[in-house]
């Protein structure tokens, strides 16, 4: 994938200014609500699932250290 973007990025030649003016102050010329609403939706479905993906991770590794910590505080005496 990062191959396919590095020559994409370099058939392409995008002006380095603007590129990097475009990552830090981003604007949406001539977008209205309809199209602010579509890009907010897309960010969101690609990210949500990804948070819930790594919370349902982190609740069951914090489970397991949980059980362990019972487990060695009950065989100790």
């Amino acid at each position: 994938m990062a191959v396919t973007f590095g020559y994409e990025y370099v058939t392409v030649k995008p002006d380095q200014v603007q590129l990097l003016k475009g990552m830090f102050v981003p604007t949406c010329e001539g977008c209205g609500t309809r199209e602010l609403q579509q890009a907010v939706g897309t960010v969101g479905a690609v990210i949500m699932p990804h948070n819930i993906y790594l919370y349902s991770a982190l609740v069951r590794v914090s489970g397991a250290a949980a059980a362990r910590r019972t487990q060695s505080s009950i065989e100790m005496p």
